[in-house]
């Protein structure tokens, strides 16, 4: 169980760019970081492959956060899942923000997220309740996702090659 969070619920990040960078007064190169797969045209990280984020309860997250998600990413790497999860019960007052229940975001390539559920989410800036932004091979599949502030509009992909498949959305209205 994760609630009563200011911030997120739970956060995987990444790194967003590739370009040199100095850590600690060191020069680190794109190779330091980056792999480039030449098949698929895209750099893709070394930071943040590879996770499970499963069985966890979330809800009551988001309290003083303007751009996030109860789970959300920034530019993490490969092969990382998010199934098996409860997304819930939380309501963002913030008019100038954007909410979301599960946020994929910074180019973070190739996740799965499956088998979720999320519901009762609302925001007085808007949002969703799941938003891809701006992924590359994402799978969102055999979730339950019951709209975001009332309506079935619960879901915003932003991005190429995403499979979306095998979900359920429902609204009341």
């Amino acid at each position: 169980e994760i609630s009563h969070s200011p911030r997120y619920g739970i956060s995987l990040k990444g790194e967003s760019h590739p370009g040199g960078i100095r850590a600690w007064g060191i020069d680190v190169q794109n190779s330091d970081r980056w792999l480039y797969d030449s098949q698929s045209m895209i750099y893709d990280l070394r930071f943040s492959q590879n996770n499970y984020i499963a069985y966890n309860d979330l809800y009551d997250c988001m309290k003083e956060t303007r751009d996030g998600g109860i789970f959300e990413t920034n530019s993490a790497g490969r092969g990382n899942v998010f199934e098996n999860n409860l997304v819930h019960d939380t309501a963002s007052a913030d008019k100038h923000g954007m909410f979301f229940g599960i946020y994929i975001d910074g180019s973070s390539v190739n996740w799965r997220v499956e088998k979720n559920i999320v519901y009762n989410l609302s925001s007085q800036g808007g949002g969703c309740a799941i938003m891809i932004n701006p992924g590359i091979y994402n799978q969102v599949q055999n979730n339950i996702i019951d709209g975001f502030n009332g309506n079935a509009d619960g879901v915003t992909i932003v991005g190429r090659n995403t499979v979306f498949n095998k979900n359920i959305l429902y609204s009341p209205e």
